[in-house]
């Protein structure tokens, strides 16, 4: 028997910081800035923690026996960076 996981399983979507160490003319520098494709992110797994500052996700998890489970790949993410200041349950 499985032992239960008490926390939401969610989505979350975000911008994310990006930088780029090439060099760039001035459109080519325009161009990048203003482009926002390779920024975007989202992560699936379980709601951890959520604050006023940030949310936490773990996107693993390992049943250790029948009354214990832990969990991986956190990822603590800035509520300021989200696309989306809420977040989806699955279904």
């Amino acid at each position: 028997m499985k032992a239960p996981i008490k926390y939401p399983l969610v989505r979350v979507e975000w911008i994310d910081a990006v930088a780029n160490s090439k060099w760039f003319d001035k459109d080519e520098m325009e161009k990048w800035s203003t482009d926002l494709s390779d920024c975007w992110c989202e992560n699936v797994g379980w709601l951890i923690k959520r604050t006023k500052h940030y949310v936490v996700v773990a996107s693993r998890s390992t049943q250790l026996n029948e009354a214990e489970v832990q969990f991986g790949n956190l990822q603590k993410i800035p509520r300021t960076w989200m696309k989306i200041h809420y977040l989806r349950k699955l279904k």
